[in-house]
């Protein structure tokens, strides 16, 4: 009876760490920037400058390189070794 107890156990904490892990996967390093709402009307040049400041932030956000991304594919993992099976010739000038 202890035995088939602690298979269970076993296995639920198991079954809660994996779903736990691939919950957090896609979350790790993302930062979530909101785009700033424009007014109407901008009434001040410092209204229009604090717009653009904030619209410059976010872009600066959204706009960074995310490098590694497109490795955790399916395509990605296996065209790497049809390249080194196939290598490209050198170029001819």
């Amino acid at each position: 009876m202890t035995t088939l107890r602690l298979l269970a156990v076993t296995s639920t904490l198991l079954f809660v760490v994996a779903v736990q892990a691939s919950m957090n996967n896609g979350e790790q390093g993302e930062i979530i920037a909101e785009l700033p709402t424009q007014p109407m009307v901008f009434n001040t040049p410092d209204e229009l400058r604090t717009y653009l400041q904030e619209l410059d932030k976010y872009f600066a956000i959204v706009g960074r390189p995310r490098f590694g991304r497109t490795l955790g594919n399916g395509y990605s993992r296996n065209i790497y070794p049809y390249f080194r099976a196939n290598p490209l010739p050198p170029p001819s000038f």
